[in-house]
């Protein structure tokens, strides 16, 4: 056990991750007894007020901080000499955001709460108030940093000495100030915190995080400001859900029940502190590999569930007890609520990891649609709730709100995240669970197909007895169906309502025809579909050729012979159709993906990987004039999911969109390679293609292969007509995820797939790129 909790503390995951979550228990403990001695020495009226202040300055920090505290968690990790930079410009602008946020909350507050209004009345507040939203503002944004620079210690400490302070304010203020002594001891405790903290960060910036393992990125003004508009949005929704409860539950329960909600929500929102510390370090870490996302947000999610599990069991039971520190009526009036909320933690951890994924992803649409998935329900159902069930309703629409977000989020993406990582029991439920969509799925193409079938019929090219049953249910925007004559199947039906699919399907065909023109007279050990027909009906594309039968090589268990057959094909091919070609052949193997993947990075607002992509580019039309490859008809997508095997007949190859009659065969080669080590290993196509190029280790087999594809591995120089493995690791990188870019909206600029087979490669050609400046 104590090895085990050594091995933890070392891991800058979950070593920092619990520092961050040891502050939040100790902070919420400390917070406990800041409301207890609070509640004991002013009336419930003057608490609930106290709590409905304090969380419109949690609003308004929030609002003024920019979203900058995840900047700088999300930014740090990789700013190198940049760090001290960052740190003082988003200082800067939060102080400034907080003042300007302050006086104008200040200028409307009698005009939406004049309970507010009449407990900020007199002293000047228009001068004052400003001031302490700026210094509250710093206080927030002050985690992001150390969290950003792994100094989990000093979060712990900065966070102590605070809830000390705010204690002994709290006792010296009791009267002094009977009607503001809980607002100014919970400011007033942040001003010696904030000056010491300040200085320890701006002299922890000047220097490489210690244990950071990603080397400095470019970041930019623009690159910034786009994560931090999304983000904000996002953050703004979660304020509102999160800081504006008190302030609405004023008007509908008044202040005495708006006190109990107020005091337990803070008991319960030690829970939500512990998620919200680890999904800070999750954004530090994999902010610095995001390859290794999948495996990173799992450890986070296991190795804080056994904390959250025991503070809810804790909370559930011992909730009465917990309240009664701040009163009977506490106690009385506040315990259901209170079990209600911490429940909702647990489902609560799974949405808190889908925020940290989706910032590292920049999927900043689905950052603002999750925010919006919480706020909305609970906003609109606060009224209903509370009629019917009172300050408990409250806690159930939470609860449920929570489970049902959490559900969606398993199913639609963290389910595939962690394929590759989860346990075998839990990828059987998840698989299991996505297996209740195909039934849906395969009515629905049965019904789409139903007025295409007709009109074949109707022109004589199927048969009147002619079937068809559904096909296996892919990722793309293409449907595919099987049509039979009786037992047997004749012919396959693809659909495609889309643009992007009909595009596919017309695509498809033509390379189809194109191949059967350039090979007709050719023996080659190789069965391709016929095109029967195509075309258009109702906006529906459809496509109707000859089977291909065999059984798909991904379900052969014998992998080896399977890619040593695949490659061989691919390899008579390039010697059968093999030819010469200029130089803009070459350059437009470089060019053509090069765009797409240059469009991505803009739909996304990773402008600081452009150079690098630049940088690859220019080096593969370097090393492709150097080495002079001869084209030939390629394939274009040659992963053993579109290899058919049948044990009387030659292999069978289908989907062929994206061939290339005057392709690049070394592409086809290693595309076979990469795919194939990729779903063994249960790995990401990034996340292969950065380990291979970081050590290239080809197993013999694969090395043999590679060379009788036309790819050098090893030696100093590569012969006339051969590519340096890293070369043709690059250009089968480039040609795979631009293809794949055009095949579905799944795989679009921000979407999971993107994220992880996209930009980590990237990230690793700025590294490399940065490396070479220096």
């Amino acid at each position: 056990m104590i090895q085990r909790l050594r091995r933890l503390a070392a891991d800058p995951l979950t070593g920092n991750g619990y520092l961050l979550v040891s502050s939040s228990a100790l902070t919420s403990a400390l917070g406990m007894v800041f409301w207890a001695v609070a509640a004991r020495a002013y009336p419930a009226a003057g608490v609930g007020i106290a709590s409905a202040l304090i969380a419109a300055l949690s609003v308004l920090g929030t609002i003024a901080q920019l979203n900058l505290l995840n900047a700088l968690n999300r930014f740090l990790p990789v700013a190198g000499g940049r760090a001290r930079r960052l740190v003082v410009s988003a200082y800067g602008a939060a102080a400034l955001a907080g003042i300007a946020v302050g006086a104008v909350f200040v200028l409307g507050v009698s005009s939406f709460s004049p309970e507010l209004a009449d407990a900020l009345a007199g002293g000047r507040a228009w001068l004052w108030f400003p001031l302490v939203v700026a210094l509250w503002t710093v206080f927030v944004l002050q985690d992001g940093a150390l969290a950003g620079l792994r100094a989990g210690r000093v979060v712990l400490g900065s966070n102590a000495v605070y809830a000390v302070l705010k204690i002994v304010l709290l006792l010296l203020l009791v009267g002094r100030a009977p009607q503001t002594g809980i607002f100014w001891a919970w400011t007033l405790g942040t001003v010696p915190v904030v000056v010491v903290v300040t200085v320890m960060v701006l002299r922890r910036a000047a220097v490489v995080p210690p244990g950071s393992s990603a080397q400095p990125v470019r970041i930019t003004p623009a690159s910034v400001g786009r994560f931090v508009a999304a983000d904000y949005t996002a953050s703004m929704v979660w304020t509102v859900t999160h800081g504006i409860l008190p302030v609405i539950l004023l008007g509908l329960l008044g202040a005495t029940r708006t006190a109990y909600f107020a005091l337990a929500w803070a008991v319960a929102y030690v829970l939500q502190l512990v998620s919200r510390g680890m999904s800070m370090s999750l954004l530090t870490e994999a902010s610095a590999d995001p390859g290794d996302l999948g495996r990173l947000s799992w450890r986070s999610l296991t190795s804080t569930l056994p904390l959250l599990v025991a503070g809810v069991v804790g909370i559930v039971l011992t909730a009465p007890l917990l309240l009664r520190i701040f009163g009977q009526g506490y106690a009385a009036g506040a315990s259901g609520l209170l079990r209600l909320l911490a429940l909702a933690a647990l489902p609560g951890l799974v949405v808190t990891v889908q925020a940290a994924v989706l910032r590292v992803q920049h999927r900043y649409r689905a950052q603002v649609l999750l925010a919006l998935a919480l706020a909305v329900p609970v906003l609109v159902g606060l009224g209903p709730a509370t009629r019917q069930w009172g300050l408990d309703g409250v806690g159930w629409l939470w609860l449920g709100v929570h489970v049902v977000v959490a559900l969606a989020v398993l199913l639609l993406d963290l389910g595939r995240l962690w394929v590759g990582v989860l346990p075998q029991r839990l990828v059987g439920l998840v698989a299991g669970l996505r297996a209740v969509r195909r039934p849906c799925l395969r009515r629905r193409s049965l019904r789409w197909a139903a007025p295409v079938l007709a009109h074949l019929r109707r022109n004589g090219v199927i048969a009147r007895g002619w079937t068809v049953e559904p096909g296996p249910v892919g990722r793309s925007d293409v449907t595919m169906l099987w049509v039979r004559d009786g037992e047997r199947v004749t012919a396959v039906l693809k659909l495609a309502r889309s643009l992007r699919g009909r595009e596919a399907l017309e695509a498809g065909a033509s390379r189809i025809l194109q191949w059967h023109e350039a090979t007709g007279g050719l023996d080659l050990p190789l069965r391709v579909p016929r095109v029967i027909d195509l075309g258009t009906l109702d906006g529906m594309g459809y496509e109707l050729e000859s089977h291909v039968s065999g059984v798909v090589a991904t379900d052969e268990p014998d992998r080896r012979g399977v890619v040593t057959r695949a490659v061989g094909v691919g390899t008579a091919i390039a010697a059968a159709t093999g030819h010469a070609v200029g130089p803009d052949t070459m350059r437009a193997w470089v060019q053509g993906p090069l765009d797409v993947v240059r469009w991505s990075l803009v739909e996304v607002g990773r402008w600081d990987l452009e150079a690098a992509l630049e940088s690859m580019g220019a080096e593969l039309e370097a090393a492709l004039t150097a080495a002079e490859p001869r084209a030939a008809f390629t394939h274009g997508d040659l992963w053993l999911g579109n290899v058919l095997l049948d044990a009387t007949h030659p292999l069978g190859l289908i989907d062929w969109e994206a061939a290339d009659p005057h392709g690049l065969p070394q592409v086809d080669v290693v595309t076979t390679l990469v795919t194939s080590r990729a779903e063994v290993r249960g790995r990401e196509l990034g996340h292969e293609i950065t380990s291979l190029l970081d050590d290239p280790d080809w197993a013999q087999w694969e090395v043999e292969l590679l060379e009788r594809g036309g790819v050098a591995v090893g030696g100093d120089v590569p012969p006339r007509g051969h590519l340096d493995d890293a070369v043709a690791l690059r250009l089968a990188w480039l040609h795979m995820v631009a293809a794949t870019m055009v095949k579905s909206e799944r795989y679009q600029p921000g979407t999971p797939w993107y994220a992880r087979n996209v930009e980590p490669v990237l990230m690793r050609e700025a590294r490399d790129v940065g490396d070479r400046s220096a």
